[in-house]
């Protein structure tokens, strides 16, 4: 497995450990949001049931 690789990489005790990895998953929901989303989004149908959205388009 992935993690189990990931966690013996990351250097100090546990604590440190801990924080490096939820700083990790941030940083891949932040790169998600800023660069994949926006580059895929023109191929992607929105269908929403929300009265705002269609009110907008």
């Amino acid at each position: 497995m992935i993690f189990p690789a990931i966690w013996r990489l990351l250097p100090g005790p546990r604590w440190v450990k801990v924080l490096l990895v939820l700083l990790l998953i941030l940083a891949l929901f932040a790169a998600c949001f800023r660069w994949v989303y926006p580059a895929i989004a023109p191929w992607i149908e929105v269908i929403s049931g929300d009265p705002l959205f269609e009110l907008e388009s």
